[in-house]
């Protein structure tokens, strides 16, 4: 008996939450008896190459910017040459693109996995393209309570959605064992608090307030270092912000990662200083790796951490707030082994093979439907 083939679109699979979230995610779906295809709409990326390597087949669409008939055309033409049971679109113009081509290729079942909360970006243009394709959509996959509130305001039908949150390969983090050895590995200094964040520089990830919160606390005489991971629109503008603020010798940008466990692995405090989170996987990621988290009261944020239980919870849009929070950290071991016990925890109910179970349940339920 042929097994069902599935195929995940998006736009792109560089470095992000919602490529890394793919990227774990597909291998463990084909575990579950599922032929999975990945499709990139407009770019392909390392870990489109990592999911080729790991036996996934793989396609790039070659969208051009702006309106590509001929990259819907082509998409269609695939979905019918591979006799595609269930496509799983992920994030808006991937899911836009993806649901038309759906169409026109007769495809049976059409899913689509909202990452963001449904407005934050472009509200019109993605109210008006959900309602257009909502016709053409069996089921809607929101990855927090958050976005599952965001599709409701929307006007989407509860039955449509269903709240499938995101997991981590559990396994993959873990804990410096030579802290001193890893940082140096890494061209980092061996020793000292070295305070991370590790995100996209665009402005609802709050970089600018993590880079004011490291401001005030070397101003009040704490020794520490800072280190951004991540790449984006508003680094430039930000690394001139920490040398406005006198830290730029104290904060360093070590651009995009492909494998971040080792940078996490190094981190005395990971802090998420966003003002708008979805869901927050890097959060998750540090506690599966034993490092203390500071995180804004947002959104995503709020369902998955536990203020001063397996994290602290601090305002948005205030450095002082953050400051404060990373300050209690360094004051106490206790507070730190509390929250890096409890932390790891919660992450442990955040596996990828739970989030992989839920879209199988999900697959097959579609495909026992009658047509």
């Amino acid at each position: 008996m042929n097994r069902p083939r599935i195929f995940h679109l998006i736009h792109h699979l560089r470095i992000g939450g919602a490529e890394r979230l793919l990227a774990d995610l597909l291998p463990c779906l084909a575990r579950e008896g599922f032929e999975v295809v990945v499709g990139c709409l407009d770019d392909r990326g390392v870990l489109f190459d990592a999911l080729i390597e790991e036996g996934i087949a793989g396609h790039f669409i070659a969208r051009r910017s702006g309106f590509d008939a001929g990259a819907i055309w082509r998409l269609a033409r695939l979905l019918r040459l591979l006799r595609v049971d269930i496509i799983n679109t992920h994030s808006f113009s991937a899911s836009f693109w993806g649901r038309i081509a759906a169409l026109l290729a007769r495809t049976p079942r059409v899913v689509t996995t909202v990452h963001t909360v449904a407005g934050w970006s472009q509200p019109l243009k993605q109210l008006l393209g959900n309602r257009l394709l909502l016709p053409v959509t069996d089921q809607i996959v929101a990855v927090s309570e958050s976005v599952r509130r965001s599709l409701l305001a929307q006007c989407v039908p509860p039955d449509m959605i269903r709240v499938i949150r995101n997991g981590i390969r559990i396994e993959r983090f873990r804990r410096a064992t030579d802290l001193g050895e890893e940082r140096q590995c890494l061209g980092l200094l061996p020793d000292g608090t070295l305070i991370g964040m590790v995100g996209r520089c665009s402005p609802e990830k709050g970089g600018a307030d993590w880079i004011r919160a490291i401001a005030l606390l070397t101003r009040a005489h704490v020794d520490l270092h800072g280190i951004l991971v991540g790449d984006g629109p508003e680094r430039a503008a930000w690394q001139a912000l920490a040398a406005a603020e006198g830290v730029a010798d104290r904060v360093r940008f070590v651009g995009e990662q492909a494998d971040i466990v080792p940078w996490l692995s190094v981190l005395s405090v990971l802090v998420c200083p966003s003002l708008q989170e979805s869901f927050g996987l890097v959060a998750l990621e540090a506690q599966a790796a034993g490092i203390p988290v500071v995180a804004t009261r947002v959104d995503g944020f709020l369902e998955l951490l536990h203020d001063g239980k397996d994290a602290l919870l601090a305002d948005p849009n205030s450095p002082a707030s953050l400051a404060e929070a990373i300050r209690a950290l360094l004051w106490s071991e206790e507070l730190v082994a509390a929250l890096t016990a409890a932390g790891r925890a919660n992450a442990a109910r955040f596996s990828i093979q739970r989030t992989a179970q839920a879209y199988a349940s999900l697959y097959r339920e579609l495909l026992a439907w009658k047509k």
